[in-house]
This record gives structure tokens, sequence and C-alpha cells, in this order.
């Protein structure tokens, strides 16, 4: 398993150095925190064109977020009720794109999908 995390981890850290040159937001790691390395996302204003234009590509990728307030499995249940504000979750939902990870994936597909 640790072999297993530790690809993730140059996965995930290859794609930060990939990006910095783009300005995209992606998710962090607290120190003194244990990430799993489940997923690697990216906040885009764009997101719905991307993911269009990575799924034209053969890329298939995920919505990273979803707002709990605007999910209809939530609408009508008792005793569950949500704050007033919650557009940073809204934008979070709007704007988070899960790119590929998986412990085989190269630098060439890496490169790629960037």
């Amino acid at each position: 398993m640790k072999d297993f995390k530790k690809k993730k981890k140059k996965i995930v850290d290859y794609y930060k150095n990939k990006l910095i040159d783009k300005k995209i937001l992606h998710q962090r790691i607290t120190r003194n925190s244990i990430h799993s390395y489940q997923s690697f996302c990216v906040l885009l204003n764009n997101r719905n064109s991307i993911r269009k234009k990575l799924r034209q590509k053969g890329i298939e990728s995920q919505v990273g977020y979803y707002a709990l307030n605007k999910l209809k499995c939530y609408k009508n249940i008792k005793n569950v009720s949500f704050s007033e504000n919650l557009e940073e979750s809204e934008q979070a939902a709007k704007k988070s794109l899960c790119l590929p990870l998986y412990h085989e994936l190269t630098i060439k597909n890496q490169d790629y999908v960037v």
C-alpha cells in the first residue's frame, strides 16, 4: 500500500508542477495531515468546456465536488437544513474538476491531460 500511495503522490506532485504556470488552483495538503491521493481536483472558471475538451481527447474526468444544498436527495429529508449562504460551496461545485489519477498513470499521459 505504501508503494501505491508513493506512486500517486508523485503523480500529484507532477500535476502541481505542470499547473504552476497556468495559475490553476488545486487542493492543498495541510501540514501534519495524511492524504489518500484518491483524487486530484482543480478549480476552473470554465470547467464544463474544459471537461468537454478532455472528453473529446478521450480523457475522462469527474466533477470534483457537489454542493449538498443543491442535491435533490436532501430536499425532503426532515431535520436537514442548510444555512442561507453557501456561496463558496456552490462556487466550488461549479468549478471543481478531478483530473485522472491512478497509480499507473504515466508522465506522457499526464502531459496529454494538461
